[in-house]
């Protein structure tokens, strides 16, 4: 249902501001490369799971991880992986 679809797409996005914070620190330390490579990896998973799902709480639990995969491969982090590798021209490359 419509509402169904909203509540999964609005808990991903809360699931997604959680893990910014975490996610941050963690490109911080170590880059974003690896993480970047996983949350593709997992995202993918997470696409073939969600056409498996049988109830609403596999569809929901499918979409907690997909927010989850968001933190960590979407804009914010994309954004600081794309400021660190250049240094020059950071502008351009933005």
């Amino acid at each position: 249902s419509r509402s169904a679809l909203t509540g999964a797409f609005s808990l991903s996005l809360l699931v997604m501001g959680l893990c910014a914070y975490p996610v941050g620190s963690w490109v911080d330390r170590k880059g974003g490369r690896w993480l970047m490579t996983a949350g593709s990896a997992m995202a993918a998973l997470l696409v073939f799971a969600w056409s498996q799902t049988q109830t609403l709480w596999q569809f929901y639990l499918v979409w907690i991880g997909i927010g989850l995969c968001a933190a960590m491969v979407l804009y914010d982090t994309a954004f600081i992986v794309v400021a660190q590798w250049f240094s020059a021209r950071r502008g351009t490359a933005l």
